[in-house]
């Protein structure tokens, strides 16, 4: 992949890599939308898993040429306010892409796509995205808190695997919102699981940690409750409980992605726009 970025040269302003090969597209939509046409990156180039991207930037010889590695938060994005740097890299503000791209405004748009048969008010009406969001701090967001604190301790195993859809109520074959007495079920599976594999204190400490993180960077639900295993699978739930039709995972996103403005990280937008000047 590094043989076929030097091949993209002539095409690229600025080199850019990222993890998923599935989303190469809506990551050059949004970049090139990022730079109003002050550079062009025509191809994104795909690396694989966050480890390997991560580790071709460290990695890099300095051959004078422009480069981005864009990666994903994750759990690191509540667990751990201090992360190792890397200068040509930027690890974004969300969980993941499909976090970046849920914006109110782009959800909404979505709604009313999504539903043709309906008035546009009545279209947003199907995914109160205020409300949702609300909802989603009170229930998932502690279970991802709890999932924070473990990452913090370097715990893993089967006891913190996610299941989006053993928490999510489910209509039709379809996820429409979090389970909220599945969610209390597992969180406190998840926090036994903490305090037997570290210790009270540790766990105590660890939560602490991260709900501080979440409150003094003033984190939505939206930003950290993981896009791609539950908003969207929400989104188009409650869209075809709604009535409207449903479209793949993929489509979703490509679709928020051309309305998104990267509100959820602006640090990505500066990053982009310096990189275009000479």
């Amino acid at each position: 992949m590094k043989a076929y970025a030097h091949l993209y040269r002539p095409y690229n302003d600025f080199d850019v890599y990222v993890e998923d090969s599935s989303y190469v597209g809506v990551y050059e939509r949004i970049i090139n939308r990022a730079l109003k046409g002050a550079a062009r990156v025509s191809r994104v180039i795909p690396l694989g898993p966050k480890e390997e991207v991560l580790e071709a930037a460290s990695n890099d010889n300095d051959d004078g040429r422009k480069k981005l590695y864009i990666v994903d938060s994750d759990l690191d994005l509540i667990s751990k306010p201090r992360i190792q740097r890397i200068s040509n890299v930027h690890r974004l503000s969300v969980y993941s892409l499909e976090n970046l791209v849920f914006e109110k405004d782009a959800v909404d748009q979505y709604l009313i796509f999504s539903q043709p048969s309906k008035e546009s008010t009545r279209c947003i009406q199907a995914y109160d995205y205020a409300s949702y969001e609300e909802g989603l701090e009170r229930s998932l967001g502690l279970y991802i808190a709890a999932l924070g604190a473990a990452w913090r301790l370097n715990l893993r195993g089967p006891a913190f695997a996610m299941d989006p859809r053993g928490l999510s109520e489910v209509l039709n074959g379809h996820s429409v919102g979090p389970d909220k007495r599945a969610l209390r079920r597992k969180t406190a599976s998840v926090i036994r699981a903490i305090k037997s594999q570290s210790s009270d204190a540790e766990y105590k400490q660890s939560k602490r940690v991260v709900l501080d993180i979440i409150k003094k960077r003033n984190f939505s639900a939206n930003r950290y409750v993981p896009g791609k295993k539950f908003l969207i699978a929400y989104l188009n739930g409650m869209v075809v409980k709604s009535g409207g039709d449903a479209h793949r995972q993929q489509a979703i996103i490509s679709y928020l992605a051309e309305r998104c403005t990267l509100s959820f990280d602006k640090k990505l937008a500066r990053r982009l726009r310096s990189l275009a000047r000479p």
